[in-house]
């Protein structure tokens, strides 16, 4: 039986905007991701496709219902352990890139065992091996700063799965990027989701980077359909 890794039931997100106006951004949402599942989510701008993905890495928590990761309710942990799982288990992939532009390009992709606690030595050799599988091997000690938008994402992927998480979460990762650069990026996520049998989910507003996911999902004023 396959696992489901992640888990919606009946998640609604309801904000209340400075003027004191309430904003549902998601209602009564429930779906699952099983390990190794690959799925786009395709919606318009302001449908709930940002507020769903940072759920899912329990940055928030819900108004009601339950997000549950490997069987654990993520409303119910503390920040803290919340953080951890996310350091270890889930890869986030933004769409601004989040590079610090003085470090080197490895440095950035060792960012989040730094921020675990890790030593450099333990992680050497996996930011090696993942910047070969985006061919920026030989450009590890260049400042981020002096690569091309498609480059740093490369670099943003890499830092991702530098802990192997079983989850990659992806918000819009080609927005900032010119439509070559779009294809390959995108090849690239699935081509090392699939390599390493994690389980993603792409938030997208493009119907052809959706079509290589295992299923496409839309997400329409905080409402989702899953068939």
């Amino acid at each position: 039986m396959t696992e489901d890794l992640l888990r919606f039931d009946k998640v609604a997100k309801h904000y209340t905007t400075e003027s004191g106006q309430s904003v549902t951004a998601l209602q009564s949402v429930s779906f699952s991701l099983p390990a190794a599942k690959t799925v786009a989510i395709v919606g318009r701008s302001g449908s709930g496709k940002s507020t769903l993905l940072h759920l899912a890495a329990g940055i928030d928590t819900p108004t009601a219902g339950d997000v549950s990761f490997a069987g654990m309710r993520l409303q119910s942990m503390p920040d803290r352990q919340r953080s951890h799982l996310r350091r270890r288990s889930i890869g986030q992939i933004f769409q601004f890139f989040h590079l610090l532009g003085h470090l080197s390009i490895e440095d950035n992709v060792l960012l989040p065992a730094y921020i675990a606690g890790g030593k450099r030595r333990d992680y050497a050799k996996r930011a090696e091996q993942l910047l070969r599988q985006v061919r920026l091997e030989k450009r590890g000690r260049d400042l981020v700063r002096h690569l091309s938008g498609g480059e740093m994402q490369r670099v943003a992927i890499c830092r991702a799965l530098l802990m192997s998480p079983r989850l990659l979460l992806a918000d819009e990762p080609t927005g900032n990027l010119d439509d070559e650069s779009s294809a390959e990026v995108m090849d690239l996520v699935y081509d090392l989701a699939a390599e390493a049998s994690m389980a993603l989910m792409v938030v997208t507003h493009s119907e052809e980077i959706a079509r290589r996911a295992d299923e496409t999902w839309h997400l329409h004023s905080g409402l989702l359909e899953t068939a």
